[in-house]
């Protein structure tokens, strides 16, 4: 009977397999892509949407259900609202960090 390995080699193990994988197709990998890193850069696009104003239904309706006339950035994080709408404003920073406001004229 062969011993079961423990937790820590587990680990090891499958984090080595996963950075295999998740490396580009061609570095070797599969081109698997991290799905967190995914979710943050898709609820940063719904922030766009958000301080843009844009004319989607949808935005219209998370604006007069959650904001009102203010930009998300002036809302405090709140425990009420949908988890999407927790999402938007946990990930505030990571929109912040990447934002870049163009200059006019």
């Amino acid at each position: 009977m062969v011993p079961l390995a423990g937790d820590e080699q587990k680990k090891k193990v499958y984090g080595g397999i996963w950075e295999a994988l998740a490396r580009p197709k061609d570095c070797g990998g599969l081109g698997f892509m991290d799905v967190k890193v995914m979710n943050i850069c898709l609820l940063c696009k719904w922030l766009e949407r958000l301080e843009r104003c844009d004319s989607s239904i949808y935005v219209q309706l998370l604006r007069r259900k959650y904001l009102g006339e203010q930009s998300i950035f002036q809302q405090k994080k709140k425990l009420r609202g949908s988890q999407f709408w927790r999402d938007l404003l946990s990930i505030r920073h990571w929109f912040q960090q990447g934002r870049v406001i163009a200059k006019m004229g």
